[in-house]
């Protein structure tokens, strides 16, 4: 029985049939295979010994491959062997226009603020910023909310929304949450999202391996397993005589002399050149809109960008939109606005742009922002 052969089914019946050829084949007679002797209960237990075996040996087989592997057990699989993550769930979070629609001033306690959907009113959002604010007569501003549960049930239609609760001084029941969005904000600027399925996460490791092969992925891995750990990603051009293979460390560091001579050693194609890649500094200023003052938080943005800068491949391209969505894991929730202020390499992160990286480059972060609490 081959490997492969563990992914089929093999019933009892089965297993006892090939004992029975088994047993003929060394001059077993049919009598003594036959019901009710002792030989044939023997036979019939091991049969189910044998195909109890092959479905937990099917079992085990399939949660070590990338292809049957399912629930946390493809999670260990993607992050041991392809460094990815699966995607969880995360709470819709947007922009509501509070309005004062008393003829009095009034103090608006958010943190009691619960916002629902008509649409199901299990469904709340609550404001990012617990603390009291002074609404003038006809005073609306955009309040930043959040959904009190991850999932794209909370990508509902701003005009379901309304105050269910909320304390204000003096009392008033004429605060409302309007149907419009303060100009230049946008409601649900983080939608919900479900859990990434086990599809979506497998898809994401087969195009990791695909697209790090093609840039020199399979030294990287024969780099790896001799111990120069160090290596973590490499491109592969060639300028009209011979392929070109840069390395990189994860940090950009120059890559030794001793791992360029190892690396020659793997490479089949020639005319070759193995080579160490070059630094370039990636800018990244400007200012941020925050909800916090917390240093640790805004550190949260300033580490995120710093790992997706150096995350970058050798070669390619890196487009404003991919950055944008990188910000969804840099603790999105304390980001209420990124400044037209702000640039990447001196690109507006606000427009459309693209940076081309040159095969041999590895960019280095250099992150100077100014973080405006708001």
């Amino acid at each position: 029985m081959g490997l492969y052969d563990l992914l089929s089914d093999y019933t009892s019946d089965q297993a006892f049939a090939d004992i029975v050829t088994t047993m003929k084949h060394y001059g077993y007679d049919s009598a003594s295979l036959s019901p009710g002797s002792a030989l044939y209960a023997l036979m019939k237990t091991q049969a189910l010994m044998i195909a109890s075996l092959h479905d937990k040996a099917k079992q085990i087989y399939k949660a070590t491959d990338l292809q049957y592997a399912e629930g946390d057990t493809l999670d260990i699989i993607a992050e041991q062997h392809y460094g990815i993550t699966r995607d969880k769930a995360r709470q819709a979070i947007g922009y509501v226009t509070i309005t004062n629609d008393d003829t009095v001033d009034v103090d608006i306690d958010y943190g009691s603020m619960v916002i629902k959907s008509t649409v199901d009113d299990s469904i709340t959002f609550s404001p990012i910023d617990a603390s009291t604010y002074t609404y003038t007569p006809g005073m609306y501003d955009a309040t930043p909310v959040i959904c009190s549960v991850p999932g794209r049930v909370g990508n509902v239609d701003i005009d379901t929304l309304y105050i269910s609760a909320l304390s204000t001084t003096p009392s008033s029941t004429k605060i409302v949450a309007s149907s419009g969005v303060y100009p230049g904000y946008t409601w649900l600027y983080q939608p919900g999202t479900d859990d990434e399925t086990d599809i979506s996460l497998r898809a994401r490791c087969v195009d990791k391996v695909k697209v790090t092969y093609d840039k020199g992925y399979d030294i990287v891995y024969k780099l790896q397993q001799a111990g120069y750990t160090g290596i973590t990603k490499a491109s592969v051009s060639h300028d009209g005589t011979k392929y070109i293979y840069t390395l990189a460390t994860s940090e950009g560091a120059f890559v030794a002399p001793t791992i360029i001579s190892a690396a020659t050693a793997y490479v089949t194609t020639a005319p070759t050149q193995v080579k160490s890649c070059i630094n370039r500094n990636l800018y990244v200023t400007g200012v941020i809109k925050v909800v916090s003052s917390s240093a640790a938080s805004q550190q949260a943005i300033v580490s995120g960008m710093t790992a997706w800068i150096k995350a970058l491949p050798l070669g390619g391209t890196i487009k404003s939109q991919d950055f944008l969505r990188g910000m969804i894991s840099w603790d999105i929730g304390n980001v209420i606005a990124l400044s037209s202020g702000v640039y990447i390499d001196g690109n507006p992160i606000g427009s459309l742009w693209d940076i081309t990286i040159d095969p041999d480059e590895c960019y280095v972060p250099q992150i100077n922002l100014t973080f405006e609490v708001v």
